[in-house]
């Protein structure tokens, strides 16, 4: 792990030795981006409030309700927040392995390469939430609403997703190995290139869903109609 002042030293050193403009931005860039990712971590005062509970939490929200939570990197492994008002929460890299996530308000969230192994998601309202590269392996997701979710190169394999709403929701590159998603609703989402060895797509309904690259060859598609959907 880089210290802010080898960051420091890093960006200035990157700037000399750049000749040409375009590299000199380009390596600029880099470096930001790097020292964005070693300072940036959660809020104290958030967490100490979250781990009070939902009820507590949820009267500091309505408080509060313009601060946006800052809850990158935490770890919050096991923490119980069903009923919890998280809409546009920032759990980026946060550890919520087998956290109990019951009816939580997540819509607008940023769980990009959270850990919710194990979670608990049942009946969760995850709109427009970003999930891209999360990893979702054995959670329970059932009757969860990921509309127009961002669950791009996610992994959900064994993941329990049946008559979830994913529905416009971007599972491009998404690990759906032996996940289920029996009566799931996938009207126009995309899983190009998505793997479903093993997945479970019983009842599962496919209009307008685009299947580019998709091997379903080893699938269960009983009660499926596929006419509607883009297999190309």
């Amino acid at each position: 792990m880089f210290g802010l002042g080898t960051i420091e030293s890093l960006f200035v050193r990157i700037h000399v030795v750049s000749f040409t403009g375009e590299l000199m931005i380009h390596r600029e860039t880099c470096a930001s981006r790097i020292y964005k990712e070693v300072i940036q971590m959660a809020n104290p005062q958030h967490l100490e409030q979250l781990k009070q509970g939902a009820k507590a939490w949820n009267q500091w929200r309505s408080k509060h309700c313009t601060t946006r939570p800052d809850f990158s990197k935490a770890n919050l492994a096991h923490i119980d927040l069903h009923n919890a008002n998280l809409n546009g929460a920032d759990f980026t890299r946060a550890n919520l392995s087998g956290a109990n996530l019951q009816h939580t308000f997540l819509s607008l969230a940023n769980l990009r390469g959270a850990n919710l192994s194990e979670a608990r998601l049942c009946r969760a309202l995850l709109y427009k939430a970003n999930l891209s590269g999360a990893d979702l392996s054995g959670a329970d997701l059932r009757e969860t609403n990921l509309r127009h979710a961002d669950l791009s190169w996610a992994s959900l394999r064994n993941a329990n997703l049946s008559h979830a709403n994913l529905s416009h929701a971007d599972l491009t590159g998404a690990d759906l190995n032996k996940a289920c998603l029996t009566a799931a609703n996938l009207m126009r989402a995309t899983l190009w290139e998505a793997l479903c060895k093993g997945a479970i797509f019983r009842g599962a309904y496919f209009y307008g869903t685009v299947l580019r690259k998709v091997d379903l060859r080893e699938t269960d598609l009983k009660e499926v109609n596929l006419d509607g959907a883009m297999l190309y």
